[in-house]
């Protein structure tokens, strides 16, 4: 009876990893021809791929990444409430529900920058952004000049640069930004110090708004 449970318990373990093996160890390939291919896990959603171009796979016949033939209105968002355009010719990785986790905006875009969706602000044409599973902006490039929170509570805001890239929190605060303007910041979470930054510096913050 030992031997036996041992045999099983091997022969499950194979199985296993061989099933571990089919996600993990899936290679990229060439595509030989324009390819509208699932993108989602349970096969629920595709779009197409440029021929010439590299794809990844999660599983087989299931694209994670790849290069979009046309323009392309995709889901952002998991629950699949939120979409936006991505363009031609550009990369696109997937996350496993099909929503798409980063590509290269085809217009200028206002997005959400907070999960909850009570900030948002112009993304620019032609950049690369990235997303959350909510749908709200992770990183992106700013359209205009821009007057943004840098404090969760939102007590505090500053002003970032147009064409430069900013990251934001789920509460839709900036993380890291550049600078507009030369701007006096503080830098402990007290609030009791502060220092003159350069215009055109990019800073990172805290949640409390002070400078890391």
């Amino acid at each position: 009876m030992k031997t036996l449970a041992k045999g099983s318990f091997c022969l499950l373990l194979v199985s296993f990893l061989m099933m571990v093996s089919t996600f993990v160890t899936a290679e990229a390939r060439v595509l030989q021809s324009n390819s509208n291919l699932y993108i989602a896990m349970n096969k629920s959603l595709s779009t197409w791929f440029q021929v010439g171009t590299n794809v990844n796979e999660i599983a087989p016949g299931v694209v994670s990444s790849g290069t979009l033939l046309n323009n392309s209105n995709l889901y952002i968002a998991s629950n699949r409430s939120l979409s936006t355009w991505f363009k031609a010719g550009t990369g696109a990785s997937f996350r496993p529900d099909g929503a798409l986790s980063s590509g290269t905006l085809l217009n200028n875009s206002n997005l959400y920058i907070a999960s909850n969706r009570s900030l948002s602000t112009w993304f620019q044409a032609d950049t690369a952004a990235s997303f959350r599973a909510d749908g709200s902006l992770y990183s992106g490039t700013l359209l205009n000049n821009s007057n943004l929170y840098i404090a969760s509570n939102r007590s505090l805001s500053t002003w970032f640069r147009a064409g430069t890239q900013i990251a934001t929190r789920e509460d839709g605060s900036v993380s890291q930004g550049t600078l507009l303007n030369k701007t006096n910041l503080y830098t402990n979470p007290q609030r009791s110090q502060s220092r003159w930054f350069e215009a055109g510096t990019t800073v990172s913050f805290g949640p409390d708004g002070s400078v890391n």
